[in-house]
C-alpha cells in the first residue's frame, strides 16, 4: 500500500487500538519508514562514517534490484526488506506469516509497546493486503500472480522476478479495497480496537481521497490537531537509532 494507509490511515488505526495520539503518530512514521528506507532515500549522512551504525534497509528500488541481480552487496537490507514485507520466512507470504505477524503485534500492544517495531508490524500485516502470494526473493513464482508491466518483463528473466514489481496499482487503494479492509478488520479483531476508521477505507474513492478523509476524521477524534506530513528522522536523533536498532 501507499502512505495513504500506511501513514495516514494508520495514524487513525492506531487510535482505535487505544494508543495515544502522539504514539500513534510516531508509530505512523516508523510504518511509513518501512517503505521509506530505501538505499535511494539513505544518503551519506545516514551511514556510519557520520552516525557510527547501519542504517536499516528496508525497501528496494527497481535500480537496487538491478544492482542485486548484479551481485553487488553495498547495502545490508536484503533481509529486512523481506522480512518487513513479507514475513519472516524465505518463501511467499502465506496465512502463517500473517498469523504470526498479527500475534506479534498484539503481543507488543499489551507489553511494551516499542514504538518502531509496532510500526513494522504494522507495516507487515498491512502489506498482507497486496503482498499475499509473493516473494520479496526473485523468483519465478511472482510471475504467478500477474504482470501488468509488460515492457519492464522484457527487461529481467523469469526466475529474477521480484516482488510485485510488475504489478505496482495492487498497492492502491481502488484496486485491492476489499482485501485492505479485511486486513484492517483482522488486525482491529486481533488486538481488541474499535473500528470507527474502517469506513474510511470502505468510501475513499481513492489514495489521494482517503488522506483527505484521514485528515479530517483524525482532527475530528484529536479536537482539531492535525496530521502532520510525513518526515524521516534525522540521522543524530534519538529516533533514527532506534529504528536502526530493530534488527540489532
Amino acid at each position: 500500500m501507499n502512505s495513504a494507509v500506511h501513514y495516514y490511515h494508520t495514524a487513525c488505526l492506531c487510535l482505535d487500538l487505544g494508543l495515544t495520539p502522539d504514539d500513534a503518530i510516531q508509530v505512523a512514521r516508523y510504518n511509513q519508514m518501512t517503505d521509506w528506507a530505501c538505499p535511494r532515500n539513505l544518503t551519506p549522512e545516514y551511514w556510519p562514517d557520520a552516525t557510527g551504525f547501519r542504517p536499516m534497509v528496508t525497501q528496494l528500488d527497481v535500480g537496487d534490484a538491478a544492482r542485486l541481480l548484479a551481485g553487488e552487496s553495498w547495502w545490508p537490507g536484503f533481509t529486512a526488506c523481506h522480512r518487513w514485507h513479507f514475513g519472516n520466512g524465505q518463501g511467499p507470504y502465506t496465512e502463517v506469516e500473517f498469523r504470526w505477524a498479527l500475534m506479534a503485534l498484539h503481543e507488543l500492544l499489551e507489553g511494551g509497546k516499542y514504538l518502531p517495531v509496532v510500526g513494522g508490524l504494522l507495516h507487515l500485516c498491512q502489506d498482507f493486503a497486496s503482498h499475499a502470494g509473493y516473494c520479496g526473493y526473485p523468483t519465478a513464482s511472482n510471475l504467478e500472480l500477474g504482470d501488468s508491466r509488460a515492457w519492464y518483463r522484457k527487461l529481467i528473466s523469469r526466475q529474477n522476478a521480484m516482488g510485485h514489481v510488475l504489478r505496482p496499482e495492487v498497492d492502491r487503494l481502488e484496486v485491492s479495497r476489499a482485501n485492505i479492509v479485511n486486513v484492517t478488520r483482522r488486525i482491529i479483531a486481533e488486538c481488541g480496537g474499535k473500528s470507527e476508521s474502517v469506513h474510511l477505507l470502505e468510501s475513499a474513492a481513492n489514495d489521494a481521497d482517503l488522506i483527505q478523509w484521514c485528515k479530517a476524521w483524525w482532527r475530528d477524534k484529536t479536537q482539531g490537531r492535525e496530521i502532520p506530513p510525513f518526515h524521516a528522522p534525522s540521522p543524530k536523533s534519538k529516533e533514527w537509532r532506534e529504528w536502526c536498532g530493530v534488527d540489532a
